[in-house]
């Protein structure tokens, strides 16, 4: 059942914010925040405001859209999108297990993603957990799942 890339957004979304905080209460004993590339608090200066413990951050970036039909009929033409969701995890190095944190958060995430396929014919493919370079304050790592579903437009 092809859907619109707004439409998969909101159901990719609204999927992970059900799952994250069960997921990450068995992590930390409480949820951790998940914030929206472009959907974050702001001090009074229009600053970013950085949480003092664990969080992590959703993006959905599209990279591909082919015609993959070359037709102009009754139900339009057929593309499939293609790309990738990104959340960064982060986990306050202040924290004696700052790493082991930072990594299951990340295998939290990915498991919302692995071996599923959401509501709108949206599946995942190639999901990983790349471990980054500190910053001062955290501990990083990166879910990364490829996604696919087909829009008629």
């Amino acid at each position: 059942m092809p859907c619109d890339f707004e439409t998969a957004y909101d159901t990719i979304t609204n999927r992970v914010l059900a799952e994250w905080d069960a997921a990450t209460i068995a992590v930390v004993g409480f949820p951790v925040e998940m914030r929206f590339k472009g959907v974050e608090p702001t001090d009074k200066g229009g600053k970013i405001v950085v949480p003092k413990t664990h969080f992590a951050r959703f993006s959905m970036l599209q990279v591909v859209e082919p015609e993959i039909t070359i037709r102009n009929g009754e139900f339009g033409k057929r593309y499939e999108h293609m790309g990738n969701i990104i959340i960064q995890c982060f986990a306050e190095r202040q924290n004696i297990r700052a790493e082991e944190i930072g990594r299951k958060l990340a295998r939290a995430a990915l498991d919302i993603f692995r071996g599923n396929e959401f509501d709108g014919g949206i599946n995942f493919h190639n999901c990983r957990v790349n471990d980054l370079e500190p910053e001062q304050k955290f501990q990083r790592f990166n879910m990364v799942a490829e996604y696919h579903f087909d829009e008629i437009a």
